[in-house]
């Protein structure tokens, strides 16, 4: 039982306690992880709140792949699962990690529609990238807000090349009447991606 629980909730890099009882179906989760802390070395008690632990790390990578080989569909199940947790409570860090793990595109757009600028500002473009990577020219072109966001992370980044791509992308699919914030953040984007290289 004690394996089954962990490689569960394995799919979670932290996993806090409330995510490992949804994720479980236990109610004893943090019992579980608390006497495992004390009794093993598998598990780490992290500080802050919600309370959260984190699996050894090679214990958590042969959990991860023995769940993908049992059901690739339930690990992608139970990551997009975990990944709505941390995003409904403002972890887009670890929520954008889970979503791109298990290749939810739907999720990955919902999320960065959602974090996105949050992200830029905070400087947290890593995850920002590699979400942009997996989602692909093809959802950017499809959708002007995506291919915005992408550019500003690019942009961020130094990226200026890729930036005007993606500015590119967002003028395939612009609406006939765009929002207002659509067309200022349109309007940043451009005028810093062509003052960018003088700056530089």
């Amino acid at each position: 039982h004690t394996r089954e629980f962990l490689r569960v909730i394995s799919v979670s890099d932290p996993i806090a306690v409330p995510l490992a009882s949804q994720l479980s179906g236990r109610a004893d989760a943090g019992r579980i992880l608390n006497n495992l802390e004390h009794q093993t070395s598998l598990v780490t008690a992290l500080d802050g709140q919600p309370v959260t632990y984190q699996i050894e790390e090679l214990m958590r990578s042969y959990l991860r792949a023995e769940l993908s080989r049992s059901s690739a569909e339930n690990a992608g199940r139970l990551s997009a699962g975990a990944a709505r947790w941390w995003g409904d409570h403002e972890r887009p860090v670890e929520a954008l990690d889970l979503a791109a793990r298990c290749r939810d595109t739907h999720l990955l757009a919902e999320l960065l529609r959602r974090f996105a600028i949050q992200m830029i500002v905070t400087g947290d473009h890593a995850p920002l990238l590699h979400a942009i990577t997996i989602l692909g020219r093809s959802a950017t072109a499809a959708d002007p807000e995506l291919a915005l966001l992408a550019a500003l992370t690019h942009l961020c980044q130094g990226e200026i090349a890729e930036a005007v791509i993606e500015l590119g992308q967002a003028r395939t699919s612009w609406p006939a009447d765009p929002p207002a914030d659509l067309v200022v953040l349109h309007s940043l984007i451009e005028r810093f991606a062509k003052a960018a290289p003088v700056m530089g």
